[in-house]
């Protein structure tokens, strides 16, 4: 497997989908709150973020591995503040380490040209204690978390 870092664009939407539906079944979104995953939605709602935010996959030859992908906004509590939301970073358990921690130092150097002083990445709860340390080394904080209730 040659796993290289790319730019994600509008022909991967595909991939992108299929990396989510992978995410989705892993994450149990579906079965554990009734959150289905609906291709149509998805593909509408990540095109921004392909087109004008940071969206980097990691792909084997044309199969998508994993990917982070965000967006710069205004900070709501001070809009002279940019921050980096994440709407994805997901890297199949095939090829999770050295490519994630890769993947993720290039996109916060994108993010930091870009002028954001934040970024704030939501990881999966079952994840959360696998990949705190990676983002703690980086320098990270843990700082609220979302609750669900159905």
């Amino acid at each position: 497997m040659t796993l290289r870092i790319r730019n994600a664009t509008l022909h991967d939407l595909k991939g992108i989908y299929a990396c989510a539906q992978r995410f989705f079944k892993y994450a149990g979104y579906e079965e554990r709150h009734g959150m289905p995953l609906d291709e149509y939605s998805f593909t509408k709602m990540v095109i921004p973020y392909v087109k004008d935010g940071i969206c980097l996959l990691a792909v084997d030859g044309d199969t998508v591995k994993g990917g982070v992908c965000g967006t710069i906004v205004p900070w709501g509590f001070n809009i002279s503040i940019k921050v980096a939301l994440e709407l994805f970073y997901w890297m199949d358990e095939d090829v999770r380490g050295t490519i994630a921690i890769r993947m993720l130092a290039e996109y916060e150097k994108r993010v930091e040209a870009a002028g954001a002083k934040s970024i704030m990445i939501q990881p999966e709860t079952a994840l959360t204690e696998k990949v705190g340390k990676m983002y703690e080394r980086r320098g990270y904080v843990p700082f609220e978390r979302f609750w669900i209730k159905n």
